[in-house]
């Protein structure tokens, strides 16, 4: 492709799991193939009909490493490049220190998801920009779970500005 930089358009290279291409107009982003590295928790005598003492079981030292061995994963693929996951890897994350049954199946659930969604990717594009800006919203919650003095926080980013023929700016 045409030499632009230390790259040619076109070339794809992968670092620390994520796979680059680069594109005359930006870049691309995905992680298809770790994606398919992620594997469920493992839970001895799992049915999805369990009752409610059932799922509050703390999980066995077997289950727990197939647990943080997920969550590791999902941790990376969600701040990186499947946003769409943050959430609730985020509350995943949030009993790692001592899971339940129940906390298995959401990660369990965030898995599905993982696989479900692998193709997902993200596309950097240039921008014909006059007079553009970023804007972040920030927000948090203290403590906000009584019980376990949880916090949770999240931000938001928006691209605004003049932008050029045929893209339209998110904010006025």
């Amino acid at each position: 492709g045409k030499e632009e930089g230390c790259y040619k358009t076109g070339d794809t290279f992968v670092h620390t799991g994520m796979r680059v291409t680069r594109y005359a107009n930006g870049y691309t982003l995905d992680q298809a193939e770790y994606s398919a590295t992620v594997e469920p928790v493992t839970i001895d005598s799992f049915t999805r009909n369990l009752s409610g003492a059932d799922k509050q079981r703390v999980l066995r030292t077997h289950e727990y490493d197939s647990y943080r061995t997920a969550l590791g994963k999902a941790m990376w693929l969600s701040t990186h490049t499947r946003l769409d996951i943050a959430f609730h890897v985020s509350l995943a994350a949030s009993a790692a220190s001592k899971p339940t049954v129940a906390d298995a199946i959401l990660l369990n659930s965030i898995v599905e998801q993982i696989h479900a969604r692998a193709e997902l990717v993200l596309r950097f594009v240039k921008l014909p920009l006059r007079d553009g800006r970023l804007v972040f919203h920030a927000d948090a919650s203290f403590a906000h779970d009584d019980a376990e003095k949880h916090s949770r926080g999240a931000f938001v980013a928006a691209l605004c500005g003049n932008l050029q023929k045929k893209y339209h700016s998110v904010c006025n």
